[in-house]
């Protein structure tokens, strides 16, 4: 399987400036980002439909107390995603999963204290319907 870098920020250049964009930019930025620089921060973690990823993200993080928290765990997220056979059915799965849970904040709070578990639900998700399912 390829690998790729999933910790690289993205580079924007504006005004003479650079900036360094990370995924919990995407989260807690006040500004609507340009599709450019969503794609150059989506783009490394090979997801194919990259901006039903940014909707799935903003669908996770969609009220004030989710967005700190999920912001917090949104990198490790991505790159377990990436990681498994098929990120975009990972994201995919694991939206469904968050919003089936009783409580999405303690949700993200227990993957930021154990994020591990990313990486399971991660492979699971994006590999089987099945268990996505269960």
């Amino acid at each position: 399987m390829n690998r790729k870098m999933h910790d690289k920020s993205a580079q924007i250049k504006g005004n003479n400036m650079t900036s360094n964009l990370t995924p919990k930019d995407l989260i807690l930025s006040s500004d609507d980002l340009s599709t450019e620089a969503v794609n150059q921060i989506l783009e490394p973690y090979g997801f194919q439909d990259v901006q039903g990823v940014n909707r799935r993200l903003d669908n996770l993080a969609d009220v004030p107390p989710y967005r700190e928290a999920f912001a917090e765990i949104v990198s490790h997220l991505l790159s377990a995603s990436a990681d498994s056979p098929d990120p975009d059915a990972a994201l995919n799965n694991f939206e469904r999963f968050a919003n089936a849970t009783f409580d999405r904040l303690w949700l993200y709070r227990l993957l930021h204290d154990a994020p591990f578990l990313l990486r399971i639900l991660s492979t699971c998700f994006g590999s089987s319907i099945y268990f996505s399912d269960i």
